[in-house]
């Protein structure tokens, strides 16, 4: 597998394809060119944003200069895109591309979880091998930012594209003592080690409720710890 993007699929029967609407009174899908930066457009009004850490609405500075860095958490190609994947990206987009237009350089990330419980799940539904699930899903998720006019993103990553990446970050934070490897063999990163966790959400792990939003996990010593590993099924 390349960098550059996934082979369409065979294998996984052919879902309802996403459509460009067109505007109101209109022949054929617009859209408007905010991708194109007007030199004063950030002097002639301040962007205020909604900043989650100190609770408050304060003046956008980047923090290198003119450069502006996002990332947003991509999809997990198994299933088709529905209204709320369309409703996430297409506010992101409207950001990315105002930004661009307010004259700052952005670069826009999101990542492609290309292998997952939920992809090996399927695997064994429809006996198909996860590179046929993940190639057709990823061919329509594209198609449907396509019809969206979603077009900001300079880069999707892949997570198969970057295994040697993630393994070496995962063995600093094992040393550093911030995660730990279960019975099983899976590796989970340890929230108590983390004095500002929850910080940005607000939350307490110790008024956190075991299994409130998933199954309770044995392996873990903590409810709050996560999965940095998955230990081969």
């Amino acid at each position: 597998m390349s960098r550059g993007g996934y082979e369409p699929s065979r294998g996984v029967p052919e879902t309802t394809p996403w459509r460009a609407c067109p505007a109101p009174g209109d022949s054929g899908p617009r859209s408007l060119n905010l991708n194109t930066a007007r030199p004063d457009a950030q002097r002639s009004m301040p962007l205020r944003i909604y900043n989650t850490l100190t609770r408050r609405k304060e003046d956008f500075v980047p923090l290198h200069g003119n450069r502006v860095s996002m990332f947003v958490c991509g999809i997990t190609p198994q299933d088709s895109a529905h209204v709320g994947h369309a409703k996430t990206y297409v506010a992101f987009d409207v950001v990315a591309r105002y930004l661009r237009h307010k004259g700052y350089a952005v670069f826009y990330l999101q990542n492609v979880t290309d292998m997952e419980d939920r992809i090996i799940d399927k695997m064994e539904k429809t006996r198909l091998d996860w590179r046929e699930i993940v190639n057709q899903y990823w061919k329509e998720f594209q198609e449907g930012m396509k019809a969206l006019r979603c077009e900001s993103v300079n880069l999707y990553a892949r997570a198969t594209d970057y295994i040697p990446e993630i393994v070496a970050q995962i063995q600093g934070l094992l040393a550093k003592g911030f995660a730990y490897v279960a019975k099983e063999g899976s590796v989970y990163y340890d929230t108590t080690k983390y004095t500002d966790w929850g910080k940005l959400s607000g939350q307490k792990i110790e008024k956190l409720l075991p299994g409130a939003r998933v199954t309770p996990d044995p392996n873990k010593r903590n409810p709050a710890d996560f999965a940095l590993w998955k230990a081969q099924k």
